[in-house]
């Protein structure tokens, strides 16, 4: 299954960076760099400003997904780092 982990800025709605993330049955971690993140659509900036984040979020890929097919992705840590 692909995730497309995504910030949004609580200022400006327009504002939307993501990095997908393939998953499968395997326990393994993933670390995700704000540097690697990209702009979704029309942004205000091209690197999101961290200060202005409200939400973090994990959107499952229903492009690479089969319809009708479930699944669940388990987060056992999460860690916003410098």
């Amino acid at each position: 299954m692909r995730v497309s982990m995504q910030l949004r800025d609580g200022s400006n709605p327009a504002g939307r960076w993501q990095r997908s993330i393939y998953v499968d049955a395997a326990l393994q971690e993933h670390t995700v760099f704000f540097d690697d993140l990209v702009p979704v659509g029309v942004t205000p900036a091209p690197r999101p400003d961290l200060g202005a984040i409200r939400s973090v979020l994990f959107v499952v890929d229903a492009n690479n997904t089969k319809p009708t097919t479930s699944g669940r992705i388990w987060i056992r840590f999460a860690a916003l780092e410098r």
